[in-house]
């Protein structure tokens, strides 16, 4: 949950460099290879994206000052999830909405006085979402907090709430970070409660003293290869940003507790907005947002501040994904024409009396409604306008295409045709025996019957029963021995160049004697 908004911070240091090494919020750019994957944040109350660089920013959402979103992150097939409001948003990357769906509230409405969705999280495969929330009558009640998991793309119980847990975090599919004040824990998603991995005494002990108590921590997340953690440690109006050394698997087991490897301070006033880290799926690369924006390090295992940089001044609530960049299409202005990005198709046999089915195709932005229109040759089809078609005889030998025409309020129709299939040709008289009995050592020979659609060449296969003759692909076949008791019939194909192959059966002969 992003608590630390909307204040100044005059620099960062590292506790290594505490008395002297102080650096300057804005300091200018250090040079640096990218971090691999995609930075997913908050500006101007709505969703963006860029590279471990910060170059290639991209804008995903537009709405975000009607209600601002907060908390994106992004699975590793790019899809991205974020709150807006009590609702979590699947988006592509070009923001069109792929779901959105209300968490409802930590406690009964009648129970709960002001309740809020503070955090989401979506897991690495992106088929789930962990998200924590609150609740608070007012003054004389404590804050409740709580954890729940879903469905990413519907609400769904996806196991038992978590009360007084929260900051839920992926470290796999299954698995999350949660912490509940000065404890870190891990949780298999399903199982009734979570799993104390430390607590913030165990690394920094106290004197034992009446007013020695440990300090908040928040904000976990777990480096890819799970070597590292990084977290904000309180208080929270002058925190801290710790890395520690992880030793064990935390996928899979409870690691001992972990040491300190780097901490790092805000230097000044204002201090609540230093939060948010997230490190780089190189598991080296560290992110957080302060006043300025979003400053990376480029190596947080050096524990100096000399690779520090501001790289999305203006930004927030960074969240580094393992999927590539990739920026998607720009969308046309409002007012010019909708744009196919990805032409219709078409599916199914092309056979007189077999159905084809039109696929619309892929449009920027994307298509409110879409209109269908077969053509024969070219020649629109009477009547033939819905997305499925099923052939006539009139279609043999003709090339159909099926034509899509997109539209969407505020732009102008667009119209795209699919590539062309060839029909078959139809044996509008079908091919027959020159005799229907048959004996051993007689040949029977066929006629090819007559067809529509022009076909060029012909090719035959004869069959005993339903099983095919090796090698008897000709127009002529000698009964043989094999054959006695058996009917025989052939199968003639109608070929033509681009054109889907035509067949036609014979009757079957009576048995070979």
């Amino acid at each position: 949950m992003n608590k630390f908004a909307n204040r100044m911070i005059a620099g960062l240091a590292s506790a290594a460099l505490a008395l002297g090494g102080a650096i300057a919020v804005g300091a200018p750019a250090a040079t640096a290879a990218t971090a691999p994957g995609t930075i997913v944040y908050i500006k101007n109350h709505d969703v963006w994206m860029a590279k471990g660089d910060g170059t290639g920013q991209v804008r995903v959402t537009t709405n975000g000052s009607i209600t601002r979103y907060a908390s994106p992150s992004m699975s590793d097939n790019g899809v991205i999830t974020a709150l807006r409001g009590r609702n979590i948003v699947r988006l592509k990357t070009d923001g069109t909405v792929l779901s959105s769906w209300d968490t409802g509230t930590l406690l009964p409405v009648a129970d709960g006085g002001m309740q809020f969705t503070l955090h989401a999280d979506a897991s690495p495969d992106g088929s789930k979402v962990a998200y924590s929330q609150s609740s608070w009558k007012g003054m004389g009640y404590s804050v409740n907090v709580g954890s729940r998991f879903s469905a990413s793309d519907r609400y769904t119980n996806g196991g038992p709430q978590l009360l007084f847990r929260s900051d839920p975090r992926w470290i796999s599919n299954t698995r999350v970070l949660i912490r509940s004040y000065s404890t870190i824990y891990l949780h298999t998603v399903g199982q009734e409660s979570a799993v104390e991995w430390f607590n913030d005494e165990q690394v920094y002990p106290g004197s034992g003293g009446l007013f020695d108590f440990p300090e908040e921590q928040w904000a976990p997340e777990l480096s890819a290869d799970g070597s590292r953690l990084v977290t904000m440690r309180g208080p929270t109006n002058y925190p801290q940003m710790v890395i520690y050394t992880v030793t064990g698997n935390a996928h899979t087991s409870i690691p001992a507790v972990p040491t300190e490897k780097c901490s790092f301070y805000a230097d000044g006033d204002g201090a609540d907005e230093f939060d948010r880290p997230t490190i780089a799926p190189n598991s080296k690369a560290l992110a957080w947002q302060m006043s300025e924006g979003i400053y990376v390090k480029d190596d947080l295992n050096d524990c100096g501040t000399d690779d520090v940089r501001l790289v999305i001044p203006g930004a927030s609530e960074p969240r580094w994904s393992k999927a590539p960049y990739k920026a998607p299409t720009a969308a046309p202005a409002p007012g010019s024409a909708l744009k196919s990005t990805k032409a219709p198709s078409i599916s199914g046999t092309a056979k007189v009396g077999k159905t084809l089915k039109a696929g619309k195709g892929t449009w920027l932005p994307a298509a409110t409604k879409v209109t269908y229109q077969w053509k024969r040759n070219g020649k629109a089809i009477k009547g033939a306008t819905k997305a499925a078609y099923k052939l006539k005889k009139a279609d043999a030998g003709k090339k159909i295409t099926v034509t899509v025409t997109a539209s969407r309020s505020g732009y102008k129709k667009a119209s795209k045709t699919s590539s062309a299939v060839g029909a078959a040709a139809y044996a509008t008289k079908k091919p027959k025996l020159k005799s229907a009995s048959a004996k051993v050592g007689k040949k029977l020979k066929v006629g090819k019957g007559k067809w529509a659609g022009k076909p060029k060449t012909y090719s035959y296969q004869w069959y005993r029963g339903k099983k095919k003759i090796k090698g008897a692909t000709k127009a002529t076949y000698k009964v043989t021995r094999a054959d006695k008791g058996k009917a025989i019939r052939v199968k003639v194909i109608a070929k033509r160049k681009g054109f889907v192959n035509g067949s036609a059966y014979t009757a079957f002969t009576k048995k070979v004697r």
